[in-house]
């Protein structure tokens, strides 16, 4: 019996400019399940675009603008994509090494799912990036990668199950039932 997603976690970025990862959590959610999520945002570049234009502009005061920005992007896609089963109450705009944010985002609003569109080399395809292979092997939190060329329906989820270990098979039940 799956648990029902009641705090997806959602992280946006560079890879998820229509809002899949939006998508996916409306349709992840079971009806009648209240489930209140949060939007993340990692920007793991911000020190490098300060430093970078810190002769033009004060460095805070860049950092600022920048933060406003994408604060207001990711607005936009809250009201575009907030739909009847979902709603989303939190909007973080997190600084540092991606991965090690999610999972501290996820860990810290107790999260029951991170949802994230892959990222992956355009002349490679199937390849994930760095971040998205971080969170696969760290996280505690289950994690949907998605394609970010897929439809936000889906008819199968590949999931990983470790046969090796006796301790995780409980869990390996519940994750193939």
């Amino acid at each position: 019996m799956a648990t029902a997603i009641t705090k997806p976690l959602l992280v946006m970025g560079e890879h998820d400019r229509k809002g899949l990862a939006f998508e996916l959590a409306e349709n992840l959610v079971q009806p009648g399940v209240a489930a209140v999520g949060t939007v993340a945002d990692v920007n793991p570049f911000l020190d490098s675009y300060v430093e970078v234009l810190k002769g033009l502009f004060d460095g805070e005061e860049l950092r600022e603008i920048v933060l406003d920005e994408r604060r207001q992007a990711l607005q936009g896609l809250l009201l575009r994509h907030s739909g009847e089963r979902c709603h989303y109450r939190h909007l973080r705009i997190l600084e540092g090494i991606p991965f090690v944010e999610v999972i501290m985002a996820a860990a810290e609003g107790e999260s029951d799912l991170v949802i994230k569109v892959a990222e992956g080399d355009s002349t490679h395809p199937g390849l994930l990036g760095s971040t998205d292979l971080h969170l696969l092997r760290k996280s505690a939190v289950p994690l949907l990668l998605a394609d970010p060329g897929a439809e936000a329906s889906f008819n199968r989820v590949l999931a990983a199950v470790d046969f090796c270990s006796a301790h995780t098979r409980e869990l390996n039940r519940q994750i193939v039932a």
